[in-house]
């Protein structure tokens, strides 16, 4: 089994910005490296990173560098901003062909979405990346 892990964000993309300035793309770029270490002590795995360093990655060649590799499986790691001090779990998305099913996914497609363009990433005229990556919908919630 293949598996791309994608550190979410990196360079000029902080994405979330805690209270004390932590900032997301460190979070989940340490997260990302250590789960990495984890997946390959595993027996018939291999584990690639979109990224191993403080820079940004576009979406088109994150995707890319999953192709290249021929990945089974595409892990995007993202630590979530949320107004309630109190939100826990994490979440869970998967790829749906028919698109989001219930007014939660498609509000949060919409909201994905809008602050993937803010981010610097918008259709890509590439039809499979753009099915991929925009027609994602959340399907578990895990809390702890």
């Amino acid at each position: 089994i293949v598996i791309m892990l994608d550190p979410g964000h990196g360079g000029e993309d902080p994405g979330a910005i805690c209270k004390y300035k932590t900032r997301e793309k460190d979070i989940v770029l340490q997260i990302a490296r250590k789960l990495s270490a984890m997946i390959k002590r595993e027996p018939n795995m291999k584990v690639f990173m979109t990224r191993n360093e403080e820079v940004f990655i576009p979406l088109k060649v994150r995707v890319a560098k999953a192709r290249k590799q021929r990945a089974d499986l595409f892990v995007s790691i993202h630590a979530d901003a949320f107004t309630s001090r109190a939100a826990r779990g994490s979440s869970v998305f998967a790829l749906s062909t028919k698109g989001a099913t219930s007014s939660a996914a498609k509000f949060l497609a919409q909201t994905q979405n809008a602050s993937d363009q803010i981010g610097g990433v918008s259709k890509s005229g590439d039809r499979y990346l753009d099915h991929t990556m925009f027609d994602l919908i959340q399907t578990a919630t895990i809390n702890d």
